[in-house]
């Protein structure tokens, strides 16, 4: 596993496909940018020049162990989901009907703003203004 954190690799998906009749072990999903998470977590990697073996009674390693076991797990996008629909399901309307319409409107709107960041809501709202003048004017 130390080893694969010198593997330099381009792939960044987010996703891993499995295949079950392959065997995978733990190093293969490590690379260098599994060193990253000594870096966001400002944990020292100087244990990982040891022998897995003496991991347990080196100290970085112990309080690194109890920082990683620490931290909570959330499915962040589900959650902003159900908090989202939740406070819509309140506040639009009472009406069922237009309940789904609504739900219709922001999946599609999904759709079409798949790259959802700054940058580019800034570049349609600009985009937008301008139509907006041009229309204006004419």
């Amino acid at each position: 596993m130390v080893k694969g954190l010198d593997k330099n690799t381009t792939d960044h998906s987010q996703c891993i496909a499995f295949n079950l009749t392959s065997q995978k072990q733990l190093s293969d999903f490590v690379s260098q940018h599994s060193k990253q998470l000594f870096t966001a977590l400002n944990k020292p990697q100087k244990f990982l020049m040891n022998s897995p073996d003496t991991w347990s009674t080196d100290n970085d390693y112990t309080v690194g162990q109890r920082k990683v076991r620490s931290l909570q797990v959330i499915n962040d996008v589900a959650e902003r989901g159900v908090a989202l629909i939740q406070a819509f399901n309140g506040v639009q309307t009472n009406q069922e009907e237009q309940k789904q319409f609504l739900l219709q409107v922001m999946d599609k709107h999904r759709f079409d703003f798949t790259n959802c960041n700054k940058s580019t809501l800034t570049t349609v709202t600009t985009a937008a203004v301008e139509a907006i003048s041009t229309c204006a004017v004419n």
